[in-house]
């Protein structure tokens, strides 16, 4: 039960991003040109919203279901998210190009409660790797796959391929992204063989 109920909360907290983001009219790539703005990432089309939809929310439950931990491993590990997820959103707002999240230099109302939400789906991650000394195999290895997954989409990868007119930038010559994907990918090899006992 208190698995369902950090799914839905993590399902509200996209809902919400969702909404906010239709309502300031840059839900969609048709909303964002009737804005005047050419070129940027609508919610509709990040690729990272739908990765918190379809495997954050889902995994957070799992995660949660599954374990138990201490009041001062919570404490800690909602603080390493808070951190994190604040040194993410302010790397955000240098980008010069207009997202959902962020515009202008500043988080929009979307980027707030994305703050919030990846917080504390931060610490719910670092609960499961670093204070779970033995967790099931089966949801290691499926937590690690989709998350190394949910990375590539986060970044926008697919853009490199599919060269969006409205989406002018090319993540895969950003060295930024390969910063990001690779020390996560190595992270999750690393946590997820050591708890596999393969290290």
């Amino acid at each position: 039960m208190i698995g369902l109920t950090a799914s839905a909360v993590s399902l509200l907290f996209v809902l919400v991003m969702g909404w906010l983001s239709y309502r300031d009219k840059f839900f969609s790539v048709k909303q964002m040109t009737d804005r005047g703005i050419p070129a940027g990432l609508p919610f509709a089309v990040h690729h990272g919203m739908w990765g918190d939809l379809f495997i954050i929310t889902p995994l957070v439950g799992l995660i949660i279901n599954s374990h138990q931990w201490s009041v001062t491993q919570m404490v800690s590990a909602l603080l390493f998210g808070i951190i994190v997820s604040a040194v993410m959103h302010k790397s955000y707002t240098l980008a010069a190009k207009h997202e959902a999240l962020t515009e202008n230099g500043k988080l929009t109302a979307a980027g707030q409660v994305h703050a919030v939400y990846m917080a504390l789906a931060l610490g719910v991650f670092s609960l499961f790797y670093i204070y779970t000394p033995a967790p099931s195999h089966s949801l290691l290895v499926l937590t690690s796959v989709l998350l190394a997954i949910h990375i590539v989409i986060g970044t926008q990868v697919v853009f490199s391929f599919t060269k969006p007119k409205w989406f002018p930038s090319d993540p895969l010559k950003n060295p930024a992204t390969w910063l990001v994907v690779g020390s996560v990918w190595v992270f999750l090899l690393w946590r997820t063989l050591l708890l596999l006992g393969l290290l």
